[in-house]
């Protein structure tokens, strides 16, 4: 668990599914955890201002400075 501060910046997390979508309003202590959790447990792919990233690399300034995130199901072409 994180220690909050009062004036914390809160980051948006969608996740994207057949169902819909849910946001998840989280501070910035909360957020990686929350994405490595989620992207294990469901299998999401993580992208962060529109570029994919691996999960496991992702860095807390990439989150402070980001503006839309968003955990997906696997995309597949055909």
């Amino acid at each position: 668990m994180c220690q909050l501060e009062m004036f914390e910046k809160i980051i948006t997390v969608k996740i994207i599914s057949i169902q819909g979508h849910q946001n998840f309003y989280l501070v910035l202590c909360e957020v990686k955890e929350f994405i490595l959790n989620q992207s294990k447990n469901f299998k999401l792919w993580l992208y962060v201002d529109g570029i994919q990233i691996i999960s496991s690399n992702l860095a807390s300034e990439t989150l402070s400075s980001a503006r839309d995130i968003i955990l997906t199901s696997a995309l597949v072409g055909g």
